[in-house]
């Protein structure tokens, strides 16, 4: 019976045809492989051109790991100073920040890269098993739109990275178990065992979900056998061993450190069963059919006393019993691959705090890797069944298979322009889900950054009407400040702390909101708190530099700034604070150098524009006009934006130096 399956019990292919003549070069392994990454680079071309979006501002943009010297360093041996603990993936961030700094493009080319080799991987594997449909398998895995979430944000590098590895563990894993299979081989090199284990020990430094492949050993063990062999059962205790480990200290880091507990996290344990019986369920449908995907889906309200809810684990446990109860009539494959997918699930249904599961129970992302299982049935009942076929209908079945795969790469091209930027992502979530207070509060600070207050205050105040969130108070706090009503800023930062007490980017911004207020002693104090909280935030130590400066400690502001630039090279304010601190204390040149510096990175904000002006005024004023003069051709000729502000500065200083304003004006372009 195992032969409707199309996989007998030791996973020989059944209604094989003998090869009488060598390959055509077209159909060589080479080839083929070559064409699977081809289809997968092109498929995924949009990504080429997208940015940075959700938390990648943590793992690359503004992570000061992968700018200082001894980042790489405290990457692997101080784990709170990480996002999460996965130093194999921060470690490729790292050495890819030495190569192209912060453009987004070479992120997304990795990811793809990987994603394809993944997929390469998945057809050796499912080869060397003697899976019928090797290469459909591969091919669905490279074009599934359900993937796009991690190839195409470039945070989760931490799926196809940990995937690059697991996938080499597998392999080299079967290559120590296959000469067992046969009376006659000799002992296989313990060499791939020991490979295996490395391999295994990268994947779950690049992500823990990788935890369950020693539990995919031991199924593919009694998917062959029929039983549990002593010899891989022993070798596969180092590898649980291992994954123990790893798999608490993440634990422990995502509640300790990443904030996955408190209220939102207190959930029953009848809760957690219902999230753990729907979720498979869902991840099957979008398996099957993959419309509507979303960066962001409903978090379902659960209710221990709906008998609708229990039906889904219900539903789980009798379809698991029922294979089980006709592995010999159906054979095993089937139950394996579902085993093998709800294991690698396991992690991410809920049994386990991941603050993922303050939006919603499920993401795309979270079966990456446990897709594998699904995918490889489907391909290998597809293949079997057009094996059985012959002439117009097998035809038919090949052609069928090749508008499949088209049609996934068509849905993945179109999938991966939603990750463009933060724009196109919150409005394809907000379509999608119009109760993700996630994508309303995120679409609003994107709306923020370029002015539009108006939109977004009403945004973030739709987004509090469905969830109160102590990061949605955050953003409408600093909406409200960026419209100019600093009072109700303060309302709302101060919501925002009640809510989340050791929240240290809120603590930050409400010692900003109380420094423009002019309550610069109550500042400093919560400043302190944030610092308490986070030392290497970057805000903080912008703001607290701007309060001593207010207070006219100049001396003690610089400090804070330096590291402040240090940490975010990127962020105007801090260097805009700085040229005044330096200005203060007639220290020209690094006024002069710090103002250039913040106009560079930010040419058109108008804030960083006056700051600039005020500090190019008050140096070149005290200076003579022939190092004014000095000054201001080297200004326009290494900041274009200088020439924008040549008219202004041309009057400023015909205020205060006429002598200096017309040395200035013979040298400068003015507009």
């Amino acid at each position: 019976m195992a032969g409707r399956a199309g996989i007998g019990e030791t996973g020989e292919v059944l209604h094989r045809d003998p090869i009488a003549s060598p390959q055509p070069w077209w159909q060589t392994p080479w080839c083929l492989a070559a064409l699977l990454v081809a289809a997968t680079v092109f498929a995924y071309l949009p990504a080429f051109d997208a940015g940075f979006i959700w938390d990648d501002d943590d793992y690359v943009t503004q992570n000061p790991l992968l700018r200082e010297a001894g980042g790489l360093w405290r990457i692997w041996f101080s784990p709170t100073e990480l996002p999460q603990y996965y130093p194999v993936v921060h470690t490729s961030f790292w050495f890819e920040f030495q190569l192209w700094d912060m453009a987004p493009a070479g992120y997304h080319v990795v990811n793809v890269l990987l994603h394809a080799a993944n997929a390469c991987l998945v057809w050796r594997i499912v080869r060397r098993l003697h899976i019928p449909g090797a290469l459909l398998a591969a091919f669905v895995f490279a074009l599934h739109p359900v993937h796009v979430e991690s190839v195409a944000w470039i945070t989760e590098r931490k799926n196809v990275l940990s995937g690059l590895f697991y996938l080499l563990a597998l392999d080299r894993w079967l290559r120590w178990v296959e000469p067992a299979a046969a009376a006659t081989a000799a002992a296989p090199p313990a060499r791939h065992l020991a490979v295996a284990f490395v391999c295994f020990a990268a994947a779950l430094l690049s992500k823990t979900v990788t935890c369950s492949l020693p539990a995919v050993f031991l199924l593919l063990t009694w998917w062959r056998h029929g039983r549990l062999r002593r010899r891989e059962v022993l070798a596969t205790l180092p590898f649980f061993a291992l994954g123990l480990v790893l798999a608490l200290v993440t634990a422990s880091l995502e509640r300790a450190h990443v904030g996955a507990e408190g209220a939102e996290f207190a959930f029953a344990w009848t809760d957690r069963v219902l999230i753990a019986g729907r979720a498979p369920w869902f991840y099957l449908g979008t398996l099957v059919w993959p419309a509507g995907l979303s960066f962001n889906y409903e978090r379902w309200d659960l209710d221990a006393h709906s008998a609708a809810q229990w039906a889904f684990p219900c539903a789980t446990v009798a379809v698991l019993a029922a294979l089980f109860g006709l592995r010999r009539r159906l054979g095993r494959a089937g139950l394996v691959a579902l085993l093998s997918f709800g294991g690698s699930l396991v992690p991410a249904l809920g049994f386990f705090n991941v603050y993922p599961m303050r939006y919603s129970f499920v993401a795309d992302h979270f079966q990456y890797l446990a897709s594998l299982g699904p995918i490889v049935l489907f391909a290998a009942l597809a293949a079997t069944a057009a094996g059985e076929r012959h002439g117009t209908t097998r035809r038919a079945a090949v052609a069928a298979a090749a508008l499949l795969i088209v049609g996934l790469g068509t849905l993945t091209w179109r999938q991966a322009h939603v990750y463009q930027n933060p724009e196109t992502l919150w409005l394809d979530t907000i379509a999608k889900n119009p109760r993700s207070w996630l994508a309303l509060t995120n679409l609003a600070r994107f709306q923020t950054a370029r002015g539009d207050h108006a939109a977004a205050i009403a945004g973030l105040e739709r987004a509090i009407a469905v969830y109160e969130a102590s990061e949605t108070r955050l953003a409408l706090g600093i909406a409200r400040l960026q419209a100019g009503d600093a009072a109700a800023a303060r309302v709302e930062l101060e919501r925002a702390v009640a809510l989340a007490p050791k929240r240290n980017d809120a603590k930050a911004f409400l010692g900003h909101v109380l420094h423009v207020l002019g309550e610069n002693d109550r500042a400093l104090v919560v400043l302190q708190q944030a610092l308490a909280f986070r030392e290497d935030y970057d805000r903080a130590r912008a703001f607290t530099g701007a309060v001593l400066h207010a207070l006219g400690r100049h001396r003690e502001a610089l400090p804070h700034l330096e590291r402040a630039i240090e940490l975010n090279p990127m962020a105007p304010d801090a260097l805009c604070t700085a040229a005044r601190v330096h200005a203060a204390l007639g220290e020209g040149d690094h006024a002069v150098f710090h103002a250039a510096h913040a106009l560079y990175r930010d040419p058109d904000g108008t804030a960083t524009r006056a700051a600039a002006l005020a500090v190019f005024t008050d140096v070149l004023a005290k200076v003579s006009p022939e190092r004014a003069s000095a000054i201001a051709v080297e200004l326009q000729q290494k900041v274009p934006a200088v020439r924008g502000l040549a008219a202004s500065l041309v009057a400023e200083l015909d205020k205060r130096s006429p002598e200096v304003a017309a040395a200035v004006r013979a040298v400068l372009v003015v507009r």
